[in-house]
């Protein structure tokens, strides 16, 4: 968008309503509905546990 707007020649550069269209697409985008960290963080420590991680590797390497 930057480059759009600091185009020197005015007919390709971009107006303000080309800019209010983009800001108003990229503020769309940002209210998508997030996964919790903490959801995919207990996803990972299940997977873990599932593949006996600590006890085939931290243990087996001395890791905590």
């Amino acid at each position: 968008m930057l480059d759009c707007m600091l185009k020197v020649n005015p007919e390709e550069r971009f107006d303000i309503n080309a800019v209010v269209e983009l800001c108003e697409l990229q503020r769309a985008q940002v209210r998508k509905p997030k996964i919790d960290p903490f959801l995919i963080m207990d996803d990972i420590m299940e997977k873990l546990k599932l593949l006996e991680y600590e006890r085939l590797f931290c243990r087996v390497y001395g890791h905590p």
